[in-house]
Order: structure tokens, then C-alpha cells, then sequence
């Protein structure tokens, strides 16, 4: 399969799902929009997932199958991205599916509005499927959207239910996070956008499903290490934005992110260690967030010049 202008390259990190893949990856086939190109890529599954997908490509030719030992979903994205052919790309988790409209919906508003994104609704995968969607569509500036994401006020700052322009993340890779990967990644790309974002309302076409297994349910001390990597490399890919709000929406996200992880406490030994290196951020930034448009934000910062031991109690009764 060549290159095409009119080709979506769908991306799948599969690591030990066999029991749902099949939905997963049938949503994607039986799309009404018909030029793609799936990648399934197997992160060294231990279950029959890699048997599942080589059988999916026996049927259909527009399917590629890649196999890699266990390194984590940012190393199986930037797999399927180093194969992918199409002038679009679209991420999906191996737990989500896809309404039979989604990619044709989003794939028509980028050629219509011109953009380097479109962005759809997602919801939860055992909702009722609206059969013949209606959909409206706004227009947002990229990096008005990025701050409203580092500023938590629109939730947009994972990689899938999106369709991105090829142009725009081919130069950007997932670094090898474990956790909030796509974070950065997707700050990344929207630097990157000189343009509009359009975003598909009406329904959700993106249908998710957490798994007590996934990376995103477990706060280990490792994942909250990982957070506050995300977010000190957020502020380092947003320092030279021409973007104030940009600026100072990272900071608030870093800060945010370094309150989150300070306030987590669990067992492991290493838990003393993340709470020094959040700390240490918020000393760093804490000066700086005052002038965020966040309300926590701005308290919590004044109260731990005082006493980090009120702020939990004051912190999680502002996010109430």
C-alpha cells in the first residue's frame, strides 16, 4: 500500500487482550469509511492476541501486523507510526471502539474545515450506538485548546479519538513514559499547529473501556515518577511558545501535576522519593502559578509557603 492523500492510518498498541480484540479491531474494519490502513501492533503478548491479529490480516489485506517484545504503549505507537502510510493517522486503544461512522465524520471535517486536527466526543463503549449520528462542529484555535488542556478545562490531552494530519506529528514520538505519555505527545503535535482544531460534537464516535489492569488505574510510584518527568518536559516544550497562556497554562499543569503526586501515599519505598521530587516542583513553580487562571492553584501554592501538611485538606476540598 502506497502513500495516498485520501489514506487514515489507524494505530493499535495490543498488549494481552484477546478477550476483547475482536471488538476493537471489527469496529475499525467495518468503518464506512473504507481507505485505511490498520496496524495492529502485539507488545510481546503472553496470551493469543498476536495469533488474533495474524488472523485478522489473512482476511484483509489492508491490515499490518507488527511484533515487538514487551516495551510499553509508547514504543508500540511510535512501531505502528514508523509503518504507517496514510496522510492521517488515528490512535486506538485495544480496549475502545469506534462508531461505524467515527473515521468518515472526522475525516470529512478536516477536508472541510481545513485542519490539522478533528477531534470527536468519546464515551463509555456500553452506551446505546446513535445508528445515524448528528453532528455539529466548532472551531477552536490550537493553541487556545492546549491551554484550556493544560489548564484541565477541556479534556484533550490523550492521543486517541483524534485524527491528526500526518504533517503535524511527523516529527513527534511518544517518549518511553509509562504513564501520560500522550500527554506530551499531544502537547507536542498542537505546538506544531499553525492552524484551527475542529471538534465533532452531537455524539460520542469513540467508545472507551478501563480495565482495572490499565496503566491509567495504577498509581504506582513509578507512574506518579513518570507524571512529573510529563510535566517538567511539558514546561521545557512550552517555554519558547509565542503563547502566554500557553506558558503559563504548563505551569499550571506542572504544578498541578507535582500536587497530585505529593498528595498520593502508599507503601512502597519509593514513595518518599516522589514526594521529594514534587516537592521540589512545586517550590520551583509555585511563585509563577499565583498568576494562573486556576482557583486551586493559586490557594494550594499560598498555603504550602506555610505548611504542606494543610494543603491536602484544602487542596481536595477545592477539587470537590
Amino acid at each position: 500500500m502506497g502513500d495516498n492523500e485520501g489514506l487514515v492510518s489507524v494505530i493499535v498498541p495490543i498488549y494481552n487482550r484477546e478477550y476483547i480484540l475482536k471488538e476493537c479491531v471489527e469496529s475499525i474494519l467495518k468503518q464506512s469509511f473504507k481507505q485505511l490502513q490498520l496496524v495492529l501492533v502485539d507488545d510481546g503478548s503472553t496470551d493469543k492476541s498476536l495469533s488474533l491479529c495474524k488472523d485478522y490480516a489473512k482476511k484483509d489485506n489492508r491490515i499490518f501486523v507488527i511484533h515487538q517484545k514487551n516495551s510499553g504503549p509508547a514504543s508500540a505507537r511510535n512501531a505502528g507510526l514508523n509503518v504507517a502510510k496514510g496522510s492521517y493517522i488515528m490512535f486506538v486503544d485495544s480496549d475502545d471502539s469506534l462508531h461505524p461512522n467515527c473515521i468518515e465524520i472526522l475525516f470529512n471535517a478536516i477536508r472541510r474545515f481545513d485542519t490539522d486536527i478533528a477531534i470527536c466526543e468519546h464515551g463509555n463503549r456500553n452506551q446505546k450506538l446513535v445508528q445515524y449520528p448528528k453532528v455539529s462542529f466548532s472551531l477552536s484555535d490550537s493553541k487556545v485548546l492546549l491551554s484550556n488542556g493544560l489548564n484541565d478545562k477541556e479534556t484533550i490531552l490523550y492521543c486517541w479519538a483524534k485524527l491528526w494530519k500526518r504533517d503535524i506529528i511527523k516529527s513527534v514520538r511518544f517518549k518511553s513514559f509509562s504513564f501520560c505519555e500522550d500527554n506530551l505527545f499531544v502537547v507536542e503535535a498542537l505546538l506544531n499547529s499553525q492552524g484551527n482544531v475542529v471538534q465533532v460534537h452531537g455524539v460520542p464516535l469513540y467508545y472507551y473501556l478501563r480495565k482495572n489492569d490499565s496503566i491509567t488505574n495504577n498509581l504506582s510510584d513509578e507512574n506518579l515518577f513518570d507524571s512529573l518527568k510529563v510535566a517538567n518536559s511539558v514546561l521545557k516544550e512550552t517555554a519558547n511558545s509565542s503563547s502566554f497562556e500557553v506558558q503559563t497554562a504548563a505551569i499550571n499543569y506542572c504544578i498541578n501535576t507535582a500536587f497530585f503526586a505529593y498528595l498520593q501515599d502508599s507503601n512502597e519505598e519509593d514513595n518518599v522519593l516522589v514526594k521529594k521530587q514534587a516537592l521540589k516542583m512545586i517550590y520551583e513553580n509555585r511563585k509563577k502559578a499565583l498568576f494562573s487562571s486556576s482557583l486551586k492553584t493559586k490557594v494550594a501554592c499560598l498555603i504550602s509557603y506555610f505548611s504542606m501538611n494543610a494543603v491536602q485538606l484544602v487542596y481536595s476540598v477545592i477539587i470537590k
